[in-house]
C-alpha cells in the first residue's frame, strides 16, 4: 500500500492555490526540486519502487534545472556588466552629436546644423530648409557619385544671404522628386537611466534609446 504525506507542499515551503499564507512561491528551485524527489523516495510504494528508468529521468530533470539557475544566474552578471558599460560609453558622449533619422533641426546662435542623406543612386539630393511658418529658408544641393550615404551642413545663412534666427528648422530631402533617407545630428545634451536602459537627451529631438542613434559624430 502507497503512503502519502499529508501536505507535501507545506513540507516543501510551497503555498497551494487558495492558500491563506502571505507569501506564495510559484516556481521551483533547485533545492524544492530536490527535496520533492526525495519525500517521493521516501513515500514511494515499497512493493513497486521507482526503477532505473525512472530514477534516471528524476535525475535528469534535476540536472536541469541546476543548469538553468546556474545559466539564469550568469545572464543576471553579464546584463549587469553590459548596462554598466553602456551606461559610462553614454556619460563620455554628452556635448557631441548623435545622427537620428528626423526631420527636425535645431539651429543654435552662430551654429550650424550638419545631416546625412541617403543616395539612391548618382545624381543631385537636394536639400530643403523651412522655418517654423512653413517658409523655405535655404535651398542645397548635395553631389553624390553613386548610392550610399552623403553628409551635408546648413551653416545658417538664409537664401538672401542673412543669418538665420536661432530656433527650430524642418528639413527635406529628396532625389529626382522622391524622399530620401535623412538624419539629423543633434546634440546629446545629458544621459538618463531609465526601465528601457540608457537613453540619450537629445537637443530638439528628445529622449532616444541607442537603437535610434545611427551614428555618433
Amino acid at each position: 500500500m502507497s503512503v502519502t504525506s499529508t501536505d507535501i507542499w507545506s513540507q516543501l515551503g510551497i503555498s497551494r492555490a487558495g492558500s491563506n499564507t502571505a507569501e506564495r512561491r510559484t516556481e521551483l528551485g533547485q533545492d524544492d526540486f530536490l527535496r520533492l524527489m526525495t519525500e517521493q523516495l521516501k513515500n514511494q510504494d515499497p512493493l513497486k519502487p521507482m526503477g532505473n528508468t525512472e530514477m534516471i529521468g528524476q535525475m535528469a530533470q534535476f540536472s536541469t534545472v541546476k543548469g538553468i539557475e546556474t545559466l539564469n544566474s550568469n545572464m543576471t552578471g553579464v546584463a549587469y556588466m553590459l548596462g554598466e558599460s553602456q551606461a559610462l560609453q553614454a556619460a563620455s558622449m554628452v556635448g557631441r552629436s548623435a545622427y537620428v533619422s528626423t526631420d527636425t533641426a535645431v539651429l543654435e546662435q552662430d551654429g550650424s546644423v550638419k545631416g546625412s542623406v541617403t543616395a539612391s543612386g548618382a545624381g543631385a539630393v537636394n536639400v530643403e530648409v523651412r522655418d517654423h511658418a512653413g517658409r523655405v529658408v535655404r535651398t542645397m544641393t548635395v553631389a553624390a557619385s553613386s548610392a550610399g550615404s552623403m553628409d551635408f551642413e546648413w551653416d545658417g545663412i538664409t537664401q538672401s544671404g542673412g543669418g538665420a534666427e536661432p530656433g527650430t528648422y524642418t528639413i527635406k530631402a529628396t532625389q529626382g522628386g522622391k524622399a530620401v533617407d535623412l538624419q539629423i545630428a543633434s546634440r546629446i545634451e545629458s544621459v538618463s537611466y531609465t526601465s528601457q536602459g540608457t537613453v540619450l537627451n537629445l537637443l530638439g529631438f528628445g529622449p532616444a534609446t541607442f537603437d535610434l542613434i545611427t551614428r555618433v559624430g
